[in-house]
């Protein structure tokens, strides 16, 4: 996440198909939420199967 100038953003979209943000980390987490929810509603409405768990990695930078 970013978080510059109180604009955060989550800047990964490989999965989602997008790049929620939000003026606070509240609001991105929100956005996040239904970035994920939509997703899965567009796997289940195709009929898609969903991936199994990927490796991942959280990471806090203090600057």
């Amino acid at each position: 996440m970013n978080n510059a100038n109180d604009r955060s953003a989550l800047t990964d979209k490989r999965y989602l198909g997008a790049f929620p943000q939000g003026h606070t980390r509240g609001e991105v987490l929100k956005n996040i939420q239904e970035a994920i929810e939509g997703y899965l509603e567009r796997l289940k409405v195709h009929d898609e199967p969903i991936s199994p768990s990927i490796d991942a990695e959280v990471v806090e930078v203090i600057v």
